[in-house]
């Protein structure tokens, strides 16, 4: 490789490997100071944890959408699209789809068909990085879990606000309260 080819590469894998895992956790975060039963079905049982990081990926899919290529001529819609247009698609919709996910807005940590969720992509193009993103989550939310409880938002704060970005979904801030758990 050549050395603008080695900065790609280090670039693609500090933004694949770290932002979007920090925003995921950031929404993550904002799920359980919004929805406090939820964190107490977890707390109460922690096996529900690797379980609830698919419903938190699900819900804030921190690559929301990818460029395509279209193979070949192919309407949408009635939209005609030429083969060889690029084309954005938002997968993401698909982890919102009401006929996979019965009331796909709320956060259920006991959803039982999470492994149906696209959070990381589907076949040739499922992302290389999803095992270690799921553990890192795990892990967080793990100790996070254990050690912290009634996580709440500041008065006067309520959803979150989001810095513009084409491909990722990175929160712009969070700010929240909790107490240790004793």
């Amino acid at each position: 490789m050549d050395v603008e080819e080695c900065l790609s590469v280090i670039s693609q894998l500090l933004v694949a490997g770290n932002e979007t895992t920090t925003s995921t956790f950031a929404e993550g975060m904002h799920l359980l100071a919004t929805n406090p039963d939820q964190v107490k079905r977890v707390q109460d049982d922690p096996s529900l944890i690797p379980n609830m990081v698919e419903e938190m990926l699900r819900l804030s899919t921190p690559t929301a959408q990818m460029w395509r290529i279209c193979k070949e001529e192919t309407a949408v819609h009635g939209v005609k699209i030429p083969a060889g247009a690029a084309m954005m698609i938002k997968f993401a919709s698909a982890n919102r789809d009401a006929t996979q996910f019965p009331d796909p807005d709320r956060f259920d940590v006991t959803r039982d068909n999470l492994k149906t969720q696209i959070a990381f992509g589907q076949g040739v193009h499922h992302c290389l990085g999803a095992p270690l993103a799921r553990q890192e989550l795990i892990i967080g939310f793990q100790v996070i879990l254990k050690r912290l409880t009634h996580f709440r938002l500041p008065e006067g704060e309520g959803e979150l606000e989001f810095l513009p970005s084409l491909l990722l979904h990175p929160p712009k801030d969070l700010n929240l309260l909790f107490e240790p758990r004793v």
